[in-house]
């Protein structure tokens, strides 16, 4: 069961490279987030804007990506806080991710595998998406 954390993480602007996953520390909701970030469809999907480094072609962007060159068998993981101050909730694992170009930005639009069984046992997840 999922449980708030402090942690204090080095990343690589706004991805942290594990061996054996990539994880997204995620700002969310309210003036946090300086890029937007957001729950959509009642917490089922989340708007990611990556840092001015990872732009198309970069090997971050080969991992974070489907295509070819990811590895399909290292899982996106996605952690978020409502504020600097806030811990960060575990929200699962990405899947499906859509990508939108808006005012030359990418904003990466990123499917919650885990959706169902968060909502229906979290109440730190359930309480993170009604802030955001």
């Amino acid at each position: 069961r999922p449980v708030p954390c402090n942690m204090t993480v080095a990343f690589n602007d706004g991805v942290v490279e594990w061996k054996n996953a990539l994880m997204l520390p995620v700002n969310v909701g309210g003036s946090q987030s300086r890029r937007g970030n957001r729950f959509l469809e009642g917490g089922s999907r989340i708007s990611w804007f990556p840092g001015a480094s990872h732009v198309p072609g970069s090997a971050m962007m080969a991992r974070l990506v489907p295509n070819s060159e990811a590895d399909p068998s290292v899982p996106v993981l996605l952690y978020c806080r409502a504020g600097k101050s806030s811990p960060y909730v575990f929200c699962g694992e990405l899947g499906d991710v859509e990508i939108l170009e808006e005012n030359n930005r990418r904003i990466f639009v990123w499917t919650l595998l885990d959706f169902d069984a968060l909502i229906a046992s979290s109440d730190h997840f359930k309480n993170i998406v009604i802030y955001a």
